[in-house]
């Protein structure tokens, strides 16, 4: 198994870990249950999960998102951004 294959398998992972985590706390790509309906232990949890949403929508409104190729129309970031091999 090439190493790319091995990293491609262990984000999988992470990801399924992340998503059943959240699940727990009612929260769901298309969903977010009521917090009355999630475990009692699983509850401080979403409470901070809604405040960090909260945090990151506030933030992000306020600048757009960079497109596909944003890197490019920004040389002096370049020096300093990973850029994908062509």
């Amino acid at each position: 198994m090439k190493l790319s294959e091995h990293t491609e398998q262990i984000r999988q992972l992470i990801d399924r870990a992340f998503r059943n985590r959240l699940g727990r706390m009612g929260i769901s790509e298309n969903l977010l249950s009521d917090i009355e309906t999630i475990p009692s232990e699983y509850r401080a949890e979403r409470i901070r999960m809604e405040t960090i949403r909260e945090v990151f929508i506030a933030e992000t409104e306020a600048f757009p998102m960079p497109t596909k190729n944003w890197w490019k129309s920004s040389p002096s970031l370049c020096s300093i951004v990973w850029q994908p091999s062509k």
